[in-house]
């Protein structure tokens, strides 16, 4: 049987009881925002994200830590899975319809009641990188590809390595190199470094693209650990405080005039831009002159 066309249909969630089962491996996409329109929010899963139990933490959310069961789901109004999970998503949806729940299965939209909009639970992988333009929204649009090395991390050098590219009106390509050299320091105080040289080096409003290999640097924004941390006084689970706070901070800072987006890509895979980038930082590592960093924080 065919598929109808899908009716677009606002609903208030603020009374509706939401369970979130079978989240798979970045559930924070899509369940972080759905707490801006639901009040009544259960994640179960046999393991639950770090920054999903922080929103649990303060009371926004529920989590169960388990396996989730058929008994679950009694009561729901709404189910969602994120169907990376074959055998879990097929008894969910049979139990669902059973019990008229309408449930939604986020990788294959054919077989759900309801869709959500990609705009709120985006895509569960980095997007690739697009051709740049230089205008968007009335910003300039600028491309950041970002690198740090430590040479024996981190009791030994490192470096940092920025380019920056605007594409102008008439097509031609601008671009800037920046890099910097530590004394003693760590990788991932680096990678931070290189983020902030490129932001700062900014003159002005911009709408960003931020490139990066450093899941420590790009999960902190995509998967809101940085909004954890800052509610928690700067402390992960635990009670533990976060390392490299002042660069964290320095780094919202430069964030603050400009619209960010952190995209992941793989090291060493033959990106031009973090080969480029990596051959910069660890050029400014093996370097003279280097600066001291202040490790002590």
């Amino acid at each position: 049987m065919s598929q109808k066309p899908l009716l677009p249909v606002l609903i208030d969630l603020s009374e509706k009881k939401i369970v979130c089962a079978g989240i798979g491996k970045d559930p924070g996409r899509w369940i972080i925002p759905l707490l801006t329109y639901a009040d009544d929010v259960t994640v179960i899963d046999k393991t639950i994200p770090e920054e999903i139990q922080a929103f649990a933490d303060e009371g926004k959310l529920h989590t169960l830590n388990k396996p989730c069961g058929r008994e679950d789901i009694y009561g729901a109004d709404l189910v969602i899975t994120s169907g990376e999970d074959a055998e879990l998503t097929k008894d969910l949806s049979a139990v669902c319809r059973c019990l008229g729940i309408f449930v939604s299965i986020l990788s294959d939209p054919k077989r759900s009641d309801f869709v959500i909009p990609v705009r709120l639970r985006e895509e569960t992988e980095a997007p690739e990188r697009e051709p740049q333009k230089h205008e968007t929204g009335g910003r300039m649009k600028v491309a950041i590809f970002t690198d740090g090395a430590a040479r024996g991390n981190p009791e030994g050098p490192g470096g940092y390595g920025t380019i920056l590219q605007y594409t102008d009106k008439t097509g031609k390509l601008h671009e800037q190199e920046l890099s910097g050299g530590y004394q003693k320091t760590t990788n991932n105080r680096m990678e931070l470094m290189a983020a902030i040289v490129g932001l700062e080096a900014l003159t002005k409003p911009c709408t960003v693209d931020l490139y990066s290999d450093s899941q420590y640097l790009v999960n902190a924004f995509e998967k809101n650990w940085i909004v954890s941390w800052q509610k928690k006084g700067w402390r992960r689970s635990g009670n533990e405080p976060v390392k490299n706070r002042s660069l964290w901070e320095r780094l919202l800072l430069s964030m603050k005039p400009h619209e960010v987006r952190f995209h992941w890509v793989k090291g060493h895979d033959g990106h031009p831009e973090n080969e480029r980038c990596d051959k910069l930082a660890t050029t400014a590592a093996d370097g003279t002159d280097l600066l001291t960093d202040d490790l002590g924080e």
